[in-house]
C-alpha cells in the first residue's frame, strides 16, 4: 500500500508539472508563470524520487513498475523539452567555419555568429555583450551583458524570459517582467546574409544548431499568413527583411517573426 501511494505520488508531482508547463506554453495560461518558475523543478524531482522510493519498497508490484517507467518518461521529457534546468549562457570564442547560408548576427565591433547556433544555445556572451535568440519567435538582440548568470529559463507567448541577479526580463526587447527595475541595455542590432559576411566568425566550441523553422503551436501563431517570416523592429514598427533586399547588413532595434510581431502589436 505504502508503495504504491509512493508511486502515484511522484506520478501525480512529476505528471501535473510536465501539464502546467504544457498549459501555459500552449494556452498562454499566464497565472502558472509563477508556480513555474519556482516550485516545478523541485516539484519532478520530487516525483521521480518519490516514484523510485515506491519501486524500491515493491519491485514486483505492477503499479509501482509503471508508476516508476511513466514518472521517468514524463521527467525526462520535461528535461529535454521543457526547460527544467536551464543551461549557462556559454561564453563565445572566434571558431573556424567556412563561408555557408544563413542568417548571421553581426556584433558590434564587426564579428558574427550564425543564428543557428545562438537558436541552440538561446542566450550566449562574448566581450561585455548578451547575445539572445528565440527561434521559434525569431526574436534576435543583443544587449550589454549585465553581469551575473543570465539564464533563459522560461518561453513566454512570443518569446523567453531571462533571469539574472533575481530579476525577470523579456528577451525579445529587455524590459524588466516582475519589477520596476531598469531594462537592459539594448544595442542596434544588424543581420547579414551568411555568404556574404567576410567577418570573423564567433561561436561555441561545439557549435550545433539548425537553419529549419518550425512554426510553433502556440495562440496566434498559425492563425496568420507567412508566420515565420523575419523582419526589423524599429521604435514600434516591423518591417519584413524583403524590404531590405538591396542592404548587405540590416539593422533594426531588434528582429522578430510576423506572428510575433503581430502578437506584440507591432503590425496594424
Amino acid at each position: 500500500m505504502i508503495a504504491t501511494a509512493l508511486s502515484l505520488t511522484g506520478l501525480a508531482l512529476t505528471g501535473g508539472s510536465v501539464a502546467a508547463y504544457a498549459a501555459y506554453t500552449l494556452a498562454d495560461v499566464q497565472s502558472l508563470r509563477g508556480p513555474l518558475l519556482s516550485i516545478r523543478k523541485a516539484s519532478v524531482l520530487a516525483g521521480v524520487a518519490s516514484a523510485t522510493a515506491g519501486l524500491a519498497l515493491s519491485p514486483l508490484n505492477p503499479l509501482t513498475s509503471v508508476g516508476f517507467a511513466v514518472t521517468a518518461a514524463l521527467a525526462g521529457y520535461a528535461t529535454g523539452r521543457q526547460w527544467l534546468f536551464p543551461r549557462a549562457a556559454p561564453r563565445y570564442r572566434p571558431v573556424m567555419s567556412s563561408r555557408g547560408d544563413g542568417l548571421v548576427l553581426v556584433l558590434p565591433d564587426g564579428r558574427g555568429t550564425r543564428l543557428r547556433w545562438l537558436a541552440h544555445d538561446r542566450v550566449a556572451r562574448i566581450d561585455g555583450w548578451l547575445l539572445v535568440h528565440c527561434g521559434l519567435a525569431r526574436s534576435v538582440a543583443i544587449y550589454d551583458d549585465p553581469g551575473g548568470d543570465p539564464r533563459a529559463v522560461l518561453p513566454h507567448a512570443t518569446g523567453f524570459l531571462i533571469a539574472e541577479s533575481g530579476q525577470l526580463y523579456d528577451g525579445v526587447d529587455g524590459t524588466p517582467v516582475t519589477t520596476t527595475h531598469d531594462p537592459l541595455t539594448q544595442l542596434p542590432c544588424r543581420l547579414a546574409a551568411g555568404e556574404r559576411f567576410a567577418g570573423v566568425l564567433v561561436g561555441p566550441s561545439k557549435p550545433q544548431g539548425t537553419d529549419r523553422l518550425r512554426t510553433p503551436r502556440v495562440p496566434g501563431a498559425r492563425a496568420i499568413t507567412d508566420p515565420m517570416a523575419f523582419g526589423a523592429v524599429r521604435g514600434a514598427e516591423w518591417r519584413p527583411l524583403g524590404s531590405f533586399s538591396d542592404d548587405a547588413v540590416i539593422e533594426g532595434d531588434y528582429f522578430l517573426s510576423r506572428w510575433a510581431a503581430q502578437a506584440r502589436g507591432l503590425i496594424g
